[in-house]
């Protein structure tokens, strides 16, 4: 993600959380390339989920793009 490869990005995090559907960084991760790659919807969708999985770094991420 840090080469602005969010595709490539977003499907390591995929894999990932379908590796471990609990890891909530990987959702964060995944939410972060989405929202880089003008997918917002999709991408507050992801950091929302990873909040709820009580990774709370996503808080001020959602605040900023997500609007909530």
């Amino acid at each position: 993600m840090m080469r602005t490869d969010y595709n490539e990005a977003i499907s390591a995090y995929t894999k990932a959380i379908m590796k471990d559907g609990d890891y909530a960084e990987a959702y964060y991760n995944r939410g972060l390339a989405k929202v880089m790659s003008y997918r917002l919807l999709q991408g507050c969708e992801d950091l929302k989920r990873s909040l709820q999985m009580g990774y709370e770094v996503a808080e001020e991420v959602i605040t900023g793009f997500c609007g909530s």
